[in-house]
């Protein structure tokens, strides 16, 4: 190579923009959520049930949920958890459909419980920590009555 063609190229590798890696993520400002990062798995009368949960980034936490039933998927939803400046929302889209926002209302060691009053089913979200498990609460009106479910979730 000539001495000129490397000058050049030197050169052009200097003057070059320099990248550098991704700051590492951490979970400022979504802290009393971030204990359900994770993998998890359990089993209700509708089948099996899986969440999923990523780790708290850029002040959000992604999440993606199904319920498997005989070896078909019967239910799915895209999941969220994000920091505005207003507080901390869970927002759930459920078959993929229009979002829904739940506000977080109260949050613990281990805890945190999202609502949105406007809603018919399920209007308060919960999820607590019990040992390694996630227990997920969802309740509030279905067909005029209330209605419960928890369910108990391991991690994979």
């Amino acid at each position: 190579m000539r001495p000129a063609i490397l000058c050049v190229l030197l050169v052009g590798c200097a003057a070059a923009p320099t990248r550098t890696a991704p700051s590492e993520c951490s979970p400022v400002g979504l802290e009393q959520v971030a204990f359900f990062t994770g993998t998890y798995r359990g089993s209700t009368k509708e089948g099996l049930v899986e969440e999923q949960w990523s780790a708290a980034c850029g002040g959000t936490m992604l999440g993606v949920g199904r319920t498997v039933l005989e070896g078909k998927t019967t239910f799915f939803e895209f999941l969220r958890v994000e920091r505005r400046a207003d507080g901390v929302f869970y927002v759930a889209q459920p078959r993929g459909g229009p979002a829904t926002e739940f506000r977080l209302v109260t949050a613990a060691t281990n805890e945190a419980r999202f609502e949105n009053p406007l809603h018919d089913f399920p209007r308060v979200i919960t999820y607590r920590k019990v040992g390694a498990d996630l227990v997920t609460r969802v309740e509030g009106v279905e067909q005029g009555q209330p209605l419960v479910e928890e369910t108990v979730l391991h991690p994979r």
